[in-house]
């Protein structure tokens, strides 16, 4: 679903902060909730919006979760660099800036739908999931991690299953220490194995992840979505160009960062590589 907008900036207090992952793990990930009414009226499971800290910079972060009710925002950070290093050291009560909401959101459809999410792009997967099961979908989640602490989330996930019998959830790590052992493209591709029928599929995460997982459902003739959040993003408004995709000259920004499987198919650097912040190819 499109909603055309340039978003709008919000400083306010951190309503919540904790941890969703251990302080000590390889990427440590904390949840920040703040509310500010504006951007919960318009966001969109896949969407995102930039982080701003007065002083330091501002990141692009994927809307974990909106509480509707209470006109709050959720969001996940990892900590990967000097600016989300900041965030991390906010407390409950400091002030925080959000710019949004960008991108166009998952277009949701199919009652019975795999959801696949791994390292920080479960954040987006967690709100996609909470937006089917309010519309009676069946849902079942692909979580990939590297290991068990490293599963954000996991503890809400697995409440989220006892609870409702329309979610199914299952997590995989590299190392077998939860879960399936491998890949969570691994585990659904072996959920076919097991009788699992799907009438679309959801990906968010590594994009190397997101693109095996493409390629299992071509062969399944499933339709496919993927959020490509993990790109770099600048200025979130279609005006650096930095977040370009080959050879469509998508801006994923505006015209993403949720594309389907006819888009995915003409983006011939999906999966191979993408750019750094100098506008350098990487491969991935």
């Amino acid at each position: 679903m499109t909603i055309k907008q340039h978003g709008i900036l919000k400083v306010v207090p951190i309503d919540e902060i904790t941890n969703l992952t251990p302080d000590d793990c390889r990427v440590p990930i904390k949840s920040i909730t703040l509310t500010i009414p504006e951007l919960v009226e318009f966001a969109l499971p896949g969407q995102f919006a930039m982080l701003w800290l007065y002083g330091v910079d501002e990141k692009p972060m994927g809307i974990a979760g909106c509480d509707f009710d209470k006109d709050t925002i959720s969001f996940a950070v990892a900590k990967i660099g000097k600016a989300t290093e900041a965030i991390h050291r906010l407390k409950k009560g400091d002030l925080l800036g959000v710019r949004g909401t960008y991108g166009n959101g998952f277009y949701v459809t199919g009652k019975e739908i795999a959801v696949i999410g791994g390292g920080t792009g479960i954040a987006p997967t967690k709100f996609l999931v909470e937006d089917a099961l309010d519309r009676e979908f069946k849902v079942t989640l692909f979580h990939g991690a590297r290991a068990e602490e490293e599963l954000a989330y996991r503890d809400y996930f697995e409440d989220l299953a006892k609870k409702d019998s329309n979610f199914i959830y299952k997590p995989s790590t590299d190392d077998g220490s939860c879960g399936f052992e491998g890949f969570s493209t691994n585990c659904f591709e072996a959920s076919f194995g097991e009788g699992a029928t799907y009438n679309h599929i959801y990906a968010c995460g590594p994009e190397l992840m997101m693109y095996n997982a493409f390629q299992i459902a071509k062969a399944k003739k499933i339709p496919f979505q993927a959020c490509l959040a993990d790109r770099y993003f600048k200025c979130a408004v279609g005006l650096c160009g930095q977040c370009t995709v080959d050879p469509l000259g998508l801006r994923l920004c505006i015209d993403g960062p949720v594309l389907n499987q006819d888009q995915l198919e003409k983006v011939s650097d999906f999966g191979k590589y993408g750019r750094d912040k100098y506008g350098k190819k990487v491969p991935l």
